[in-house]
């Protein structure tokens, strides 16, 4: 089971808020805190799947990623969503691009915005 911890978020506004990540998100290159300290202690961004990224106050930016495993007609694609902290790191990142995360690669399928 991975490990959660609370990390700083920057929204497209420039407050600064919690948001809970896993370990392996908070390794990914390109993807570092904000500098500054919290300016909404309350607020707190909601990261998860695309499709259950409602009933929050906040939806985190980030990158939707897939992976597939097996062969022929029995290849199953897995997607995930990784939270990308900054608006400027949401630039760094590239479609199509392989990101290594918790030791399996994906790519990046898309870029999905803050709401």
């Amino acid at each position: 089971m991975p490990a959660f911890q609370t990390a700083k978020y920057q929204t497209d506004a420039g407050t600064i808020v919690r948001i809970r990540i896993s370990e392996s998100t908070a390794t990914v290159a390109g993807n570092g805190e904000p500098a500054g300290a919290l300016t909404d202690g309350r607020l707190f961004a909601y990261a998860s799947n695309p499709g259950s990224r409602r009933g929050n106050q906040l939806n985190a930016r980030g990158l939707r990623l897939e992976r597939f495993l097996g062969i022929g007609i029995n290849r199953k694609r897995l997607t995930t969503f990784l939270p990308v902290l900054t608006p400027a790191g949401l630039a760094t990142f590239t479609d199509g691009a392989a990101l290594v995360i918790g030791g399996e690669t994906y790519a990046i399928a898309s870029k999905i915005g803050e709401s």
